[in-house]
């Protein structure tokens, strides 16, 4: 392991309240085999066919609890900074009813994707944790997710850590606060490589498991594919085989992991996120994505893309709704995408791209964050720990995007 340092330039640490919290009385009502939530109706899933096709936007706000505002305008917040490349990368576990609970989400000001680090010079990402709930205003409260370290990997080898328990001169980072963390690549690289670069989020609960009897830990990366002496063919990613559609993994990707124990990875990817981030966009774009569990210890629930229109409130674009527990996903998506049996080791849209279009004049010119959503249910009948069976693990990408279908030059 590099033992460098990270450096850390000072975030401000007030944010903009765009909507008071609800209070947070609920009651769970089960009506049609559908979970909804009284009082504060904080994620609904409408009624629909177990096997249902895409469901069109419903156009609603789908966060009651500031959850949604306060990431997507601390994002926003960053744009205006001048750091057009921002993006960021969530996940969240526990109680399908309380999607908003328990959030963990990584930023960086830089996607960096493609980004060719010289021989001999140390591989570098400025990025910050947030765990909604846990300032005040700040979403959905308590988060009892905490942040544990931080920690900036070359794939799955060379890696740097900022700790809760670092001591001087390192200190304990500092939730919403940005670290520009390096590391030295090992002597060992010799020839040009593409590198897998994760930086990660690492959180802990405060509670105990009793399944277990240790604390839990969260993981939520962003992976981005960068060089390092040079560009090669072969970009070093878990993606890196012949999907469905015979492509493979190239620089575009973002991909978020999203890792809870027990449930394991849940990988939501963005496949063509230089076409929609940092450039005027207009008409109907498309996002195109994969949504990929990697084992039967869950099922993808459902997938989808969510805009917001100025208000920093999340809505779905479009998704597929299932019900916890439901058999895998329809086919159709991809005439090359195939649904997975119950217990199998694959689910619809392991590398396999699914497109979802978005019309941008349903929204006003100007800067927006969409969101790439991918959400697993722990298969009661496959998960090790009893504790966990019909949980939620679920895995986002939130990116800007410009939109100036006046030609004003509202994106310069």
């Amino acid at each position: 392991m590099s033992k460098n340092l990270a450096h850390s330039t000072r975030q401000t640490a007030k944010q903009t309240r765009w909507l008071s919290l609800l209070k947070h009385t609920r009651q769970a009502l089960l009506a049609a085999g559908v979970v909804t939530l009284a009082a504060g109706m904080l994620y609904t899933y409408p009624t629909v066919p177990a096997h249902a096709a895409l469901q069109e936007g419903a156009d609603q706000p789908i966060d009651a609890t500031g959850t949604d505002n306060y990431v997507n305008a601390f994002i926003k917040k960053q744009y205006a900074m001048g750091f057009k490349n921002v993006m960021a990368t969530g996940s969240w576990w526990g109680d399908v009813n309380l999607a908003a609970k328990n959030q963990q989400w990584v930023v960086v000001r830089d996607h960096q994707l493609g980004k060719i680090f010289p021989f001999g010079s140390p591989i570098t990402a400025e990025f910050t944790c947030l765990y909604p709930g846990k300032l005040p205003n700040t979403g959905y409260s308590p988060n009892t997710i905490s942040l544990h370290k931080m920690r900036l990997q070359l794939g799955g080898d060379e890696a740097f850590y900022l700790n809760e328990y670092d001591k001087a001169p390192l200190k304990p980072p500092v939730i919403e606060q940005f670290y520009n963390v390096y590391v030295t690549p090992s002597a060992k690289r010799t020839q040009p490589t593409a590198i897998e670069l994760r930086a990660d989020c690492i959180g802990q609960t405060t509670e105990l498991d009793p399944m277990i009897g240790t604390k839990e830990n969260q993981n939520t990366n962003f992976d981005s594919i960068i060089y390092y002496g040079g560009k090669t063919a072969t970009p070093e990613n878990h993606l890196n085989v012949a999907n469905l559609d015979g492509s493979k993994a190239t620089e575009e990707l973002i991909d978020v992991h999203a890792w809870y124990n027990g449930t394991d990875y849940v990988y939501g990817v963005l496949k063509n996120t230089r076409e929609l981030v940092g450039k005027p966009l207009s008409g109907v774009i498309k996002v195109v994505g994969y949504a990929v569990k990697p084992d039967n210890k869950a099922t993808i629930h459902h997938f989808g893309v969510k805009y917001e229109n100025g208000d920093n409130e999340d809505r779905w674009v479009s998704e597929d709704v299932h019900q916890p527990m439901d058999m895998p996903m329809p086919v159709g998506y991809n005439k090359n995408c195939t649904a997975a049996l119950p217990g199998s080791n694959a689910t619809v849209g392991k590398y396999c791209p699914i497109t979802i279009a978005f019309d941008t004049r349903k929204i006003s010119d100007g800067v927006h964050i969409l969101s790439w959503h991918i959400h697993a249910i722990e298969n009661t009948a496959v998960t090790r720990l009893p504790s966990h069976a019909g949980k939620q693990l679920a895995a986002e990408i939130k990116f800007p995007i410009c939109v100036d279908n006046s030609n004003s030059g509202v994106c310069k």
